[in-house]
């Protein structure tokens, strides 16, 4: 309650429009928790000094006021909390002459729109590398040592909490009456020590998500930020379950690579992606081929809906989706939206269920960029240079190749979308190869044979194999022989294709509906059929004598008994026994 009287007090402060006035006040709020954060730096040096300092390596039990672990929980929890309402609430005018009548200003950008500086920045800043020092330890106790140090009450504390199973899979909770003391119960201590590591992680990546929009240029001109970002956010990321790597790309990677300011790509997102890219597609190829595996033996069928593997294949399909928003995000532009900010899991986690507020000093301008880029179906700047390191370059493009044959429709589409402009980028670039064309070819067809019956991902997919064959068919002819492998493909038809192919391709990105149509009818024989159809049987009816037509009858000006018209038409007779 106290801290979310703060987050009412520093927003009430943005309304001084007075940095000297702002920034003291935050002074006053944060001071005590400086002595906290430097208080924890022992705790925070190793999982195992973590655990003991929040009571994990002792048997569960209702701690009596004034216990110690009980009490160090408490103050970290109150501590990140603090800082996270402070990294969310506290901001610079929205009017640009009120900010720079109020100090805020510090420069201008290329493009002429004003820098702001947050009143909160000097205050934060020092306290981050605490921050990422928590971050870490959070996912050090996935490590086989930390598991073990592990009281044995407290083996399954790392397992996904009831409540964030049900949002997973789309069950909702059913409405309770608070004051009902017959249903509600008492938590456990072991349900509190998982309240808690659950608060703790949530409110640490929900702060560093929101330290790019709100601090800005301050918070990425930092030295070895991206290098401090690695060893601790992304530590021991092989690991990390699903379920914890999913607040990690959404909650922290997304809003983080959407609000750095252009400047600062080379320095901060290009080393970024080099580590996580091939991180993801390796782990995300991985988990499909598992989830492959478990629908060929059987265990995710129709009838099984709440097996631990069931809950695996949706947790895969909701971080694959994900994922791919980051890509498109940094490859073409986008908006993120408010999607990335989670509730909390009670009333006690206001501080972490806060709506999203874009206040990046270099928002107004990346978002028209990256709307053009969108609109344009263009390569971004961001894009350009990830695309251009070799290595980022291929993951990305093997993990987008991959993931339109993966038995995820949403996901499907997702990459789909992105796949388009990449090629092009990277064919402009001469950065393809006969491997590469090959592939992303075959990958099309093989997203034709997975998803072909479904129209919506039917008609994205003729689309994306037209205009990858129509780029890539003058400079690599063997594309002709990948189409010749499709079972029944009629020669002729690829010829004409060729031909069709040949002919100068319209201005802009459209596609020949022509060539889309000869398309369609070479990959046939990949598509399957919806299940709605698998049993499909027309019903025909033989030898159906024909209706003979009766006039109806009556006065010029007048309206023939439609009764009377009808009485003699013979419909019981075209059912009777007489043939």
């Amino acid at each position: 309650m106290r801290t979310t009287l703060q987050e009412a007090l520093i927003l009430i402060s943005n309304h001084f429009c007075d940095f000297e006035r702002q920034t003291l006040f935050i002074e006053h709020i944060v001071q005590d928790k400086r002595t906290e954060w430097l208080a924890f730096g022992e705790a925070l040096k190793s999982p195992l000094d973590f655990m003991s300092f929040v009571g994990l390596d002792k048997p569960p039990s209702f701690a009596v006021e004034g216990a110690a672990t009980l009490q160090n929980r408490s103050r970290l929890l109150d501590a990140l909390h603090v800082v996270l309402g402070v990294v969310k609430r506290c901001t610079w005018p929205d009017d640009p002459e009120r900010a720079q009548r109020g100090g805020f200003v510090i420069g201008c950008t290329e493009l002429g729109n004003p820098i702001c500086r947050n009143p909160a920045t000097k205050h934060v800043v020092p306290l981050l590398s605490h921050v990422l020092s928590l971050m870490r330890v959070l996912n050090e106790l996935f490590a086989p040592e930390a598991l073990h140090a592990l009281s044995e009450g407290y083996r399954g504390i790392h397992g996904m909490m009831e409540h964030e199973k049900k949002l997973l899979m789309g069950i909702c909770a059913l409405p309770t009456d608070p004051l009902d003391t017959t249903i509600r119960s008492e938590p456990t201590a072991f349900e509190k020590m998982q309240t808690f590591m659950m608060m703790v992680t949530e409110g640490c990546y929900h702060l560093m998500g929101s330290a790019g929009p709100s601090l800005g240029r301050d918070l990425y001109q930092l030295m070895g930020l991206s290098d401090a970002i690695v060893t601790n956010v992304f530590s021991r990321m092989d690991l990390v379950p699903d379920y914890r790597l999913r607040p990690i790309i959404r909650v922290f990677f997304k809003p983080f690579v959407y609000s750095c300011p252009p400047s600062f790509y080379d320095s901060v997102l290009v080393p970024l992606f080099a580590h996580l890219a091939p991180l993801m597609c390796e782990r995300l190829t991985r988990r499909w081929i598992y989830i492959a595996s478990l629908y060929e033996s059987g265990q995710l069928d129709g009838e099984v809906n709440d097996t631990q593997e069931v809950l695996e294949d949706q947790l895969n399909r909701t971080l694959t989706r994900e994922y791919l928003d980051v890509l498109k995000i940094a490859l073409v532009g986008g908006q993120i939206g408010a999607d990335h900010v989670a509730a909390g899991a009670n009333a006690n986690s206001n501080s972490v269920a806060m709506e999203n507020e874009e206040h990046s000093m270099d928002s107004a301008p990346q978002s028209r960029a990256s709307q053009s880029a969108l609109l344009s179906d263009i390569i971004s700047d961001l894009g350009g240079k990830l695309l251009r390191n070799g290595l980022i370059g291929n993951y990305v493009l093997m993990t987008l190749l991959k993931a339109i044959a993966w038995n995820d429709g949403m996901c499907s589409m997702k990459a789909v979308n992105i796949a388009a402009p990449v090629m092009r980028f990277l064919a402009a670039e001469k950065l393809m190869d006969e491997n590469k064309a090959v592939t992303a070819f075959t990958a099309v067809l093989q997203g034709m044979q997975v998803h072909g019956q479904h129209e919506a991902n039917q008609s994205g997919m003729v689309t994306l194999g037209v205009q990858f064959y129509e780029l890539l068919r003058p400079q690599f002819p063997i594309l002709s022989e990948v189409l010749q492998h499709i079972p029944s493909v009629n020669a002729a038809d690829i010829q004409k294709f060729d031909e069709k192919i040949a002919v100068a391709p319209a201005k802009g990105n459209k596609v020949d509906r022509a060539k889309k149509d000869i398309f369609k009818k070479l990959t046939a024989q990949l598509v399957g059929r919806s299940v709605n159809q698998l049993f499909r049987h027309e019903v025909q009816i033989a030898n159906l004598p024909p209706m003979q037509s009766h006039k109806a009858k009556g006065a010029m000006g007048t309206t023939a008994d439609i009764m009377d018209s009808n009485q003699n038409a013979s419909l019981a007779r075209l059912f009777g026994p007489e043939k």
